[in-house]
């Protein structure tokens, strides 16, 4: 296999001095080939002459394909020699690992997502705040709560703990493992509260059954001046049907037709919901 890669990547038309700046005269076809080359190659002697494509090509700066090369590194345990291939990109490694991490986490496979998060940790490589979305995503994908802590301590670690939107997706990964007392300890320690902030933590009031406490966080996310949205109101005529308060619920609706939000699908939904339970005692269960 390894003899066979030479004569594929010649075919490839390596660049003039005239064409260098534009990488290979079919970017396109050229990467296309170069990633399923990556995927058949088994080890560094079969890497070495794509290698030295991706340089003369000037595809190796390319973030995207240079996460196709960190593949297969991690696949085959060759994290040193990545570092040496890596050196000689304008990208700076975190951007390449966290796009790898990116694309495991569209094609769905959290182990891998976490594999990798594990060797940038002991490689050393940096975290930002693009890699610590994308874990805590992952984390939310299979309500890994235990993960999600050690992903929040290494926030905390790396100085980002006031970040509003690392925050606000904390709050959701633990408000989807129905962690109450984590969720209401990061709204409480925010300095400032978006409509996010306040929406999770209205939302897993009611979801914990709660309505009377997601009721009163709305009257004080209004004297904090935050407006809310569709998404806040559903929540709270959820927690109107569960507490069968009709005065509050007329209010809501008020305020969705003062503030011109879209009556339509969950928040319709909801509505019916709030005056069936009112009129019949009858819920036809949680809306949104």
């Amino acid at each position: 296999m390894a003899a066979a890669f030479p004569t594929i990547l010649s075919s490839l038309s390596l660049p003039t001095r005239e064409s260098a700046n534009n990488h290979i005269s079919n970017p396109v076809q050229g990467s296309s080939c170069i990633v399923s080359l990556l995927k058949s190659c088994s080890n560094i002697r079969e890497f070495s002459p794509i290698h030295g494509h991706l340089i003369t090509t000037n595809l190796i700066h390319d973030p995207i394909m240079a996460s196709h090369v960190l593949h297969f590194f991690v696949s085959g345990e060759n994290l040193g020699y990545a570092h040496r291939v890596f050196s000689q990109t304008q990208e700076p490694e975190t951007i390449i690992w966290t796009t790898l991490i990116e694309n495991y986490l569209k094609d769905g496979f959290l182990d891998q997502v976490f594999l990798t998060y594990s060797h940038m940790v002991t490689q050393g490589v940096p975290l930002d705040i693009s890699t610590f979305h994308f874990l805590i995503h992952a984390c939310c994908r299979n309500l890994a709560f235990q993960r999600g802590t050690e992903v929040h301590g290494r926030i905390l670690k790396s100085g980002m703990g006031r970040n509003k939107s690392l925050n606000n997706n904390l709050m959701g990964l633990y408000s989807k493992c129905g962690k109450l007392d984590d969720v209401r300890e990061l709204f409480e320690k925010m300095p400032h509260r978006d409509v996010i902030s306040w929406n999770t933590m209205i939302s897993c009031y009611v979801q914990m059954g709660m309505p009377g406490k997601a009721l009163n966080l709305f009257r004080d996310m209004q004297v904090d001046g935050v407006v809310a949205d569709e998404i806040t109101v559903i929540s709270l005529l959820s927690a109107c049907s569960k507490l069968r308060d009709l005065e509050m619920g007329e209010k809501l609706h008020r305020y969705i037709k003062k503030n011109d939000l879209e009556i339509g699908g969950n928040l319709l939904n909801c509505l019916v919901n709030m005056y069936r339970v009112w009129e019949n005692g009858e819920s036809t269960g949680d809306c949104g």
